[in-house]
């Protein structure tokens, strides 16, 4: 009796949440008021009408028996969406780091890129290989590791540039607004803020501006 209960209750409200994000967890180890507690928080955060809590509370009055668990969750309608053509987004902003202030590219021996943590192998691979038509050696690293393999002097100038992306926020499926650097040396750097868009189906800068730039 208690499945068809909590079935109801989740089927009810996919109906008057209307897509709207909201979680339900019962089982035989929580207390009945441990288990209204867990529906009236869900309740309070979805933003209906008391009515309509009050009509989904109800399935829950009594204590689930037996080991039975029920979890629902609906996508927000305007969900942030997962990064996705993750190589295509970088590659065009990469590229474009590369050609800012491209007095710092004078003599570079490499190029390094300090890579996210989150970003898989296959990925990285993608983009090194887009790197390499810049004729250097393309290599992973952050300045202090790139100055301990002696890729730089004692006063942190590098041989070569170093780019790397340190935030990304996703707008939209085809909005993309990322913040990144170029380095070569303490006194030569810049740093952006650079608006990317999906323009059917090929990722473009729309828009950039400097934050720091010396």
């Amino acid at each position: 009796m208690i499945r068809k209960k909590l079935i109801t209750l989740v089927v009810v409200g996919t109906i008057l949440l209307g897509g709207t994000a909201f979680g339900v967890y019962a089982s035989s180890e929580q207390s009945d008021k441990q288990t209204k507690a867990t529906v009236q928080e869900g309740l309070l955060a979805s933003g209906l009408t008391e009515e309509s809590k009050a009509e989904l509370a109800w399935e829950l009055t009594e204590e689930p028996k037996g080991e039975l668990a029920c979890e629902f969750t609906v996508e927000p309608k305007n969900a942030i969406v997962t990064l996705t053509n993750e190589a295509d987004i970088y590659n065009v902003v990469l590229d474009y780091f590369i050609e800012l202030d491209v007095a710092l590219n004078n003599d570079m021996k490499y190029i390094a890129v300090n890579f996210d943590t989150n970003i898989d192998n296959e990925t990285k691979e993608k983009i090194k290989e887009n790197l390499k038509k810049y004729n250097v050696d393309v290599i992973e690293g952050n300045v202090e590791e790139l100055l301990a393999k002696g890729l730089g002097d004692e006063y942190g100038n590098l041989d070569g540039i170093l780019l790397s992306i340190s935030d990304i926020k996703i707008e939209s499926e085809n909005k993309i607004i990322i913040n990144g650097s170029k380095y070569r040396s303490g006194v030569g750097a810049v740093s952006t803020h650079v608006t990317v868009n999906n323009d059917n189906g090929t990722w473009k800068i729309q828009s950039s501006t400097p934050v720091i730039a010396s």
